[in-house]
């Protein structure tokens, strides 16, 4: 027989470990014999729970008053071996607590609750979001109980409730929850405002409407004194209504109301009726929040008229009025409620893509009244986007899923508003090529863009495109006609790049993937320009400017402009592989006969060279 190794060090962390147990002779040093099944050493130490410990397929219990896990039991007052339910803990719960009430002791529901002898004890640690733990006594109340010792907790913001942790420590060990145990501190005062407010609040915060001198809020009902503390909505103030919104609404009624204030009650049934510039305004249980607000929808009227928003609570009759405190508002003027007539007067454009992402510009007025307005074409939303104004309004136009003709249809609250001028969604652009095919890295090409239907669009991109995906983009110019569209060439910024890009464009809400050219672009090198060798021009003389490899200008060449100064330009007239040669034009605001060392600029887009000077002989007499 021998004994196993001391193994106090546990085992590399971990709760068991399979191992071959070896013979070795002490004279030879030579291994006899070799077990032929594995040996298990296990160490219940590493358990540091009850549930882990108890609920392990190894023989482990757990000492509940030393809080650790044992293998053999022999020093335990008492050892628990399974199920994991037999373990002291917390049962999931949710608990709301006060701040600020010192005698509050709160009670915590578990299991399995140990019996503390001396030198044992509980203690609660509250950890509010934010704060350092408060670590109050507890005493045990029953096997499923603990009370925690009342403070007064609290937290220094304004929201009515707020986060916390809560733990309960058995000989300084957390008791374990196979649940949830939420923890929320809550503040009355912040919950409601109002008489009525507090009193429709959640029984189980218990606040109650304290009226003691000074301290006139919502409060929790220890705190209160019995003599101030109102329960019976009967007691509370009456109504103030503080705000209501929209005021104003179409002669067609439909507007949605809100009428905020205090003290509206605790009960559906305690609104008798509510009234908008004499009309009745309808509502419904779902649109009454007990003490807090009204929602109520007008009535249709014949024509354009003002009147008081009057509500009426158990049989009192109560005006929206002017004024900052409730002692103004009662005896302040009457806030009034207009009933307008909206119209729409025009809008553009009135022709678009089937994809949509048109920004249509309505023209009417009174457009800005009441509390929401829709606008759609034939049934395809149009999403309002920024503020409404008096006399006009922008939406961005969806997609529609087949082309045709429909009047656009503006809906303010109950009023439909329609303009009979029809809107067309036509089919969606297409890009066929780009002329010319070549630029400079400079860029500021006017290019021609060619295809279908670039009339029925608003924005649109020409973007190019490099071998790793960088992009450089340009803004088109917006066209009337269907088949042509003009964009410059985007400039490469410091790059020196020649070479083939892919050509693409973005436009509204159209797939980019249909927008994509086949044949690529390319960007070319700068021009080598040397100067004009004759020195004196006259209006009419055809000039040459020399170069190197120009021929690749010839595409560009109506994009060449060449110009004297301020005194004259030089009109293009054909391009060699060695030379440009123009014909030169008097500025017609130049009275000068004769001009001398004018700096000859040639410029390309974007791309811009100074060449030589040259004189300029306004008489006709030059070389």
């Amino acid at each position: 027989t021998c004994s196993t190794p001391n193994l106090a060090g546990g085992i590399g962390g971990k709760d068991q470990e399979q191992v071959y147990i070896a013979i070795k002779s002490d004279e030879t040093g030579d291994v006899i014999a070799t077990s032929t099944q594995p040996f298990m050493i296990y160490d219940c130490s590493s358990f540091t729970r009850c549930f882990e410990c108890v609920d392990s397929p190894l023989p482990c219990g757990w000492c509940e008053f030393l809080n650790r896990c044992d293998g053999t039991g022999g020093s335990c007052r008492s050892w628990i071996q399974g199920p994991s339910n037999s373990c002291p803990q917390l049962t999931q719960d949710v608990y709301n607590w006060p701040t600020g009430v010192n005698s509050w002791d709160f009670l915590i529901s578990g299991q399995n609750l140990p019996t503390p002898a001396a030198g044992d004890s509980y203690k609660c640690r509250v950890t509010i979001l934010g704060q350092s733990p408060i670590l109050q006594d507890a005493t045990r109340v029953s096997n499923s109980q603990i009370r925690c010792a009342g403070t007064a907790y609290n937290y220094a913001d304004s929201k009515a409730t707020k986060g916390a942790t809560l733990e309960v420590l058995w000989n300084e060990h957390n008791l374990q929850s196979k649940g949830s145990v939420e923890l929320n501190f809550y503040k009355c005062d912040q919950m409601a405002s109002s008489c009525s407010a507090c009193l429709v609040g959640d029984p189980k915060y218990q606040c109650v409407w304290c009226t003691e001198a000074g301290n006139v809020e919502c409060s929790i009902q220890p705190s209160c004194p019995v003599s101030f503390t109102t329960t019976d909505a009967g007691s509370c103030p009456e109504p103030d209504i503080q705000q209501a919104l929209p005021l104003t609404g179409p002669v067609q009624g439909g507007t949605n109301v809100t009428i905020e204030g205090a003290d509206f009650g605790i009960a559906f049934e305690n609104i008798d009726g509510a009234t908008v510039a004499g009309e009745a305004c309808t509502f419904s249980r779902q649109t009454y929040t007990p003490g807090k607000s009204l929602v109520c929808t007008t009535s249709p009227v014949n024509g354009e008229s003002s009147g008081d928003i009057v509500v009426t609570v158990n049989g009192n009759v109560f005006t929206y009025n002017k004024g900052g405190t409730k002692d103004e508002r009662k005896n302040g003027a009457a806030i009034k409620f207009q009933y307008l007539t909206a119209s729409v007067l025009s809008y553009k454009p009135k022709l678009g893509a089937q994809s949509g992402g048109n920004l249509i510009k309505i023209q009417g007025s009174n457009l800005n009244i009441g509390l929401s307005m829709t606008v759609e074409i034939r049934g395809v939303p149009c999403a309002i986007r920024g503020s409404r104004k008096l006399e006009s309004v922008d939406c961005k136009l969806g997609s529609s899923p087949q082309r045709g003709k429909g009047p656009l249809v503006v809906k303010i609250d109950g009023a439909q508003l329609q303009d009979n001028a029809e809107y067309e969604f036509t089919p969606d652009p297409t890009v066929t090529g780009v002329s010319p095919s070549i630029g400079l890295s400079n860029g500021g090409i006017n290019l021609t863009i060619s295809g279908t239907n670039l009339n029925s669009i608003q924005r649109a991109v020409f973007r190019l495109t490099n071998s790793t995906g960088y992009v450089w983009y340009s803004n088109c110019l917006p066209t009337s006609v269907q088949d042509t569209m003009k964009c410059p060439q985007p400039s490469l910024g410091a790059s020196n790049f020649t070479g083939k890009l892919n050509a693409s464009f973005e436009m509204d809400a159209v797939s980019p993937e249909s927008l994509i050219l086949s044949d690529a672009f390319a960007i070319i090198s700068r021009p080598m320009l040397k100067g004009i060798v004759s020195e004196t021009f006259s209006p009419e003389d055809v000039v040459t400017i020399e170069g190197e490899d120009l021929l690749s200008l010839k595409p560009l060449e109506k994009q060449i402009r060449i110009r004297f100064g301020d005194a004259a330009t030089c009109d293009v007239k054909d391009i060699a592989n060695t030379a440009i040669t123009c014909e030169v034009v008097m500025s017609e605001s130049d009275n000068v006969e004769e001009t001398e060392n004018l700096l000859v600029i040639v410029t390309i887009g974007n791309y811009s060279v100074q060449l030589n000077t040259v004189s300029l002989d306004a008489s006709g007499g030059g070389g």
